[in-house]
């Protein structure tokens, strides 16, 4: 259904429209308006937060922006050109459902794929019981914001003992900007029972605006996974150079859970994530892994924390990234164990290349460690291309360019082998070679 749009700042008449072209229950109505009662009594950072002091907010629309209801809307040519509209996904644009598909098999063992808003009047217990237990609307006012405001929402539960085996997706567009800031905010809650095991993969891409145009978009990702579950999540964003993004994200694991969150960034002005692991039960095995290219003036930020309040859990944060031109990055990540969390690992890795004299990363980790039986270990770098490396690879006759794109290449490839879909590995392949190509050797020294 078209819609004009429903200007500026948030209210409970936005609240109201957009929870009606949604056909939402009542309920689910008035959880959006508590979190819009939230949303006014919270603040935005102030830059003044040590997780915050880096990041670059000037510009971004925080409290100026049109919000786009439900309309006709078609993919954007980058999502379209990630080659991932295929088999079990929900595909959406504006909150526009294109498509929503589930295999048979997974449907008749009660695996549910669904828009947040359908699922809420289908399978309302569920989700009424998850939604918000495991990223409360009270986070942040980033988290309020979009528990009020969200028009691209998802809801993905694989019941206890079953094994989803094919992989699920999410892709979500945003259409091309008109006249102002426009404000595109989503909600994806992902729920894995007793001994399940599921991967979903979330694209989020959007094309260029044209200059002057600007964005602001923000995505709760609430990931609950129940015990001897097995639960990995992909989110992938790719987004015109218009667009602020930032991303919440909290993964609640119980006893020996095993998670994989990933992020992949390549597209935005800027783009934050905060994720963060609530190691609350023991035995949990956890990866969190990050990869990143960035070109133009971009900011790419990663705000990560680890946190095991239970014996003998093990976490591992791997990022990595490579940054051209201007770009530049942060990555602020926590290792925190608290004193009932003996025999329990936690460790961080973040590599930054540097592929022009102008681009500059600040990989920030840190341990807070209350328990004396832990092993715990961080590790940072930053630096060019070993032109070693560059130099081996040129006495094979391939030319320097070619040589370093190649390295960069290989260098990420770490991070890529680990998504757990093929077609995915291959789009993210395409978008590094796309991002780097061609890569000019620009700096002298050694690499991380």
């Amino acid at each position: 259904m078209a819609s004009p749009d429903i200007p500026t700042r948030p209210s409970p008449a936005l609240v109201e429209a957009i929870s009606a072209f949604l056909d939402e229950p009542t309920w689910l109505r008035d959880r959006r308006l508590e979190a819009l009662r939230a949303y006014d009594v919270l603040s935005w950072p102030s830059g003044e937060e040590e997780e915050w002091r880096r990041t670059p907010m000037a510009g971004v629309p925080l409290d100026d922006y049109t919000v786009h209801l439900p309309s006709a809307a078609g993919a954007p040519a980058r999502l379209a050109a990630l080659g991932l509209d295929s088999g079990s996904r929900v595909a959406q644009t504006d909150g526009v459902l294109l498509a929503q598909s589930l295999d048979p098999t997974l449907a008749a063992q009660g695996v549910i794929l669904a828009p947040l808003s359908q699922a809420a009047r289908e399978d309302e217990a569920l989700v009424r019981a998850y939604l918000h237990a495991t990223v409360p609307v009270t986070e942040s006012r980033f988290t309020a914001l979009s528990a009020a405001l969200w028009t691209q929402g998802l809801f993905c539960y694989v019941p206890k003992g079953v094994q989803a085996d094919l992989p699920l997706r999410h892709l979500i567009g945003k259409s091309a900007p008109g006249a102002g800031a426009q404000g595109l905010f989503g909600q994806t809650l992902l729920v894995a029972g007793e001994g399940a095991a599921v991967s979903l993969i979330e694209a989020a891409a959007s094309d260029d605006g044209p200059a002057g145009a600007s964005a602001f978009a923000h995505r709760t990702v609430e990931i609950a996974a129940g015990v001897n579950s097995d639960v990995r999540y992909v989110g992938l964003q790719h987004w015109g150079h218009d667009v602020n993004a930032f991303v919440t994200q909290r993964l609640r694991t119980a006893r020996d859970a095993r998670v994989l969150s990933a992020s992949v960034a390549f597209g935005g002005r800027l783009s934050r994530e905060r994720i963060v692991l609530d190691a609350a039960e023991a035995g949990i095995s956890a990866d969190l892994v990050g990869l990143f290219v960035g070109t133009g003036d971009q900011h790419i930020e990663y705000d990560t924390r680890q946190d095991h309040t239970a014996v003998g859990g093990r976490s591992d944060l791997q990022i990595k990234g490579a940054l051209d031109d201007r770009a530049s990055a942060v990555q602020y990540g926590v290792v925190a164990i608290s004193p009932e969390g003996q025999k329990t690992s936690g460790h961080q890795t973040m590599r930054n290349l540097l592929l022009s004299s102008g681009a500059a990363a600040d990989p920030i980790p840190v341990l807070e460690i209350e328990a004396d039986d832990v092993q715990c270990s961080h590790a940072a770098a930053v630096g060019p291309v070993d032109p070693d490396h560059i130099f081996y690879l040129q006495t094979r006759g391939i030319p320097p360019e070619e040589a370093e794109r190649m390295v960069v290449q290989g260098f990420l490839d770490v991070v890529t082998q680990r998504l757990p879909d093929e077609d995915l590995r291959h789009a993210v392949d395409e978008l590094v070679h796309e991002r780097l190509d061609p890569v000019p050797a620009k700096d002298d020294g050694g690499g991380p």
